[in-house]
């Protein structure tokens, strides 16, 4: 069982739970001949993490944090910073992937997430999305001078129920489609589940696919997608709900029904795709408001790129920046789970507390709860509202009832036509 006890109550007790997780990755070394080695990995593998969680920004800093304080259970020992990065180097980033993952399905098993986000998909509601990593820490020098280049990409899904990152693909190419990424990603979704992507990931061979394997996504329309009305269900000034068949010309179609749900918001009209074709299942104002949570996984990048500093690259080798990726992860991981105790105590949905501030305002709270001997999730818990870590999340509002009056097609009407891909994979 993996060692995660109860959510930390303050960064004393975030350090204690990464001293008991990396027993997990600190795999001895084999026997053999020579000098042993004195640079354990836990050491290495304890400096990395809490230099992610204290904003360290160098990979010098992680090696002169192992060479003279150490961390956590792991004191100090003498190392220069080659021999440093050439330990982190032979060690690899693996063992904190894995401790990814295991963190990641603990979590997911102890927290349910709000179940009152689209319980008509018991799998999970999901956000899937990619970010570019910024520049490498040091400028490359090539033929044409000295330049820092874009160190990478990472591919995601995102639970938005639990508010998780659960799956990470990362590549070296900053510039890779989305569409590469994708189907690997869409593996990873439990049955029964919702997934929400935006227009990059259109695809209508894996429109087909997603339906056929009974998965409900919602994306937006292309401006420049053509399709033939298959049955209107709901036409008013506000909402416009249409079965279609996507594709009109041969070149391009998919096989199922779609459908189209064309909103007005303001002076703007928003048309939005979907397989769920009952509007019982998912009416019109759920499609926008669900589509809205897709911005969730846009906050976690934030989050992991601002707040736990993986704006900035700490070398240019990709097996050492995969290393701070990992780390990087690991820790959004585990003051997640701070996040959703804050809110179970302030009887709040888990949105209404900032993950970004939390973690702003952790260090100095956990400060004052020392000198005073109070929780210091409680002090966040009472402190919360004034502060704005607790406060509620501001929805555009739409005059569009909860249910809209619809007409079912006719039951004669076809549900399948031959489909054509363009020779898109």
């Amino acid at each position: 069982m993996l060692p995660v006890p109860a959510p930390a109550d303050d960064l004393d007790q975030i350090e204690a739970l990464l001293a008991d997780l990396l027993p997990l990755i600190d795999d001895a070394p084999p026997a053999r001949r020579g000098r042993p080695i004195a640079l354990t990995a836990g050491l290495v593998w304890a400096s990395v993490l809490l230099a992610v969680l204290h904003g360290g920004t160098s990979l010098r800093g992680v090696g002169r944090m192992a060479a003279t304080t150490g961390a956590l259970q792991y004191p100090g020992m003498p190392v220069t910073h080659e021999g440093f990065r050439t330990r982190l180097i032979a060690l690899g980033w693996v063992p904190l992937a894995r401790l990814f993952t295991l963190v990641t399905s603990t979590l997911t098993a102890r927290f349910p997430g709000d179940t009152s986000l689209a319980p008509a998909f018991p799998g999970g509601v999901y956000a899937m999305d990619t970010t570019t990593l910024d520049q490498v820490a040091k400028p490359l020098r090539t033929g044409d001078g000295p330049h820092c280049e874009l160190a990478g990409r990472l591919h995601t899904l995102f639970d938005i129920r639990r508010q998780l990152v659960t799956e990470v693909i990362p590549v070296d190419l900053p510039t890779q489609s989305e569409q590469v990424a994708a189907p690997d990603l869409l593996a990873c979704l439990p049955a029964d589940s919702l997934v929400l992507f935006d227009r990059g990931y259109t695809n209508y061979r894996r429109y087909d696919a997603l339906t056929t394997a009974g998965q409900a996504f919602i994306t937006r329309l292309r401006a420049n997608a053509s399709f033939v009305s298959r049955w209107v269900l709901t036409d008013t000034p506000v909402v416009r709900d249409e079965e279609i068949w996507l594709g009109k010309y041969r070149a391009d179609r998919c096989g199922h029904p779609y459908r189209v749900i064309t909103l007005r918001v303001g002076t703007q009209t928003r048309s939005y795709l979907t397989n769920v074709l009952s509007p019982d299942v998912l009416p019109p104002i759920d499609v926008y408001r669900l589509y809205r949570r897709r911005w969730d996984i846009e906050r976690a990048f934030k989050t992991l790129k601002r707040d736990l500093g993986l704006a900035w690259i700490w070398a240019s080798r990709w097996d050492l920046i995969l290393v701070q990726i990992w780390a990087t992860l690991v820790i959004v991981q585990i003051v997640a789970s701070l996040r959703q105790e804050v809110a179970r105590r302030a009887g709040e949905p888990l949105e209404h507390v900032s993950l970004e501030l939390l973690i702003e305002v952790l260090p100095k709270l956990a400060a004052h709860a020392q000198t005073t001997g109070q929780d210091v999730l409680d002090l966040v818990v009472e402190r919360g509202k004034a502060a704005g870590i607790i406060r509620p999340v501001r929805r555009v509002t739409l005059d569009i009832p909860a249910q809209v009056p619809w007409q079912p097609p006719p039951d004669d009407l076809p549900t399948w036509r031959t489909p054509r891909y363009a020779g898109k994979a």
